[in-house]
């Protein structure tokens, strides 16, 4: 439980964190005016502590589900009744370049293609800066990870596997964690529809 609670306070304070970061991305898109138009740091107060509540609760549930539906989080390592025993060594290299390829992968593509489809805007845009871009990928590294991967992921699997109601063999695990892979990625797609749809 001391364990559980130190992971959650890590989460929110992180989420917090990220919450605050994304402030002036937003900003700079939604008001061309310029952040000089906006009292950001009471913006940025209010996201860090709204994403702080938020982000203890779903990491909360999170962490029971991936409990439930066996999903290593954080480099514990325990041995589940059945004598499931999650796995010791991390490929930590692989996972940060196949995650840096895929971002690469795409803006590629959103260059190329996607950006050739947009409609024209029905108000201005603005361009975010360097820095509010940098500041805004905290945010997604890590609140919509928390939201989408260890709330919304771990929920899909532990439904799945009590929906089972008897022991899931490994293959029959697999399956369903990749049935939960494939709608959180809509989820996560269709959740950035309101902010596209804000400009066109």
């Amino acid at each position: 439980m001391a364990g559980r609670f130190r992971e959650v306070a890590l989460l929110a304070f992180l989420c917090g964190v990220g919450g605050a970061a994304v402030v002036p991305y937003l900003v700079e898109i939604f008001e061309p005016g310029g952040i000089e138009d906006v009292d950001i740091s009471r913006l940025m107060f209010s996201m860090a502590v709204q994403s702080m509540i938020l982000g203890a609760v779903l990491s909360w549930l999170g962490l029971i589900w991936a409990k439930v539906a066996r999903i290593e989080v954080w480099v514990s390592h325990r041995v589940e009744d059945d004598g499931f025993e999650m796995p010791r060594r991390h490929p930590w290299g692989y996972f940060a370049s196949g995650g840096f390829c895929g971002g690469i992968l795409v803006g590629l593509l959103d260059i190329a293609v996607m950006q050739q489809w947009l409609p024209e805007p029905i108000r201005p845009i603005g361009v975010p800066s360097v820095w509010s871009s940098v500041l805004a990928s905290i945010y997604g590294g890590i609140n919509e990870e928390v939201m989408m991967r260890l709330f919304l992921l771990s929920g899909l699997c532990a439904l799945f596997h009590r929906l089972g109601r008897k022991p899931i063999a490994s293959s029959a695990r697999s399956r369903a964690r990749l049935v939960a892979v494939f709608v959180v990625a809509v989820v996560f797609g269709v959740a950035h529809l309101p902010n596209a749809g804000a400009g066109f």
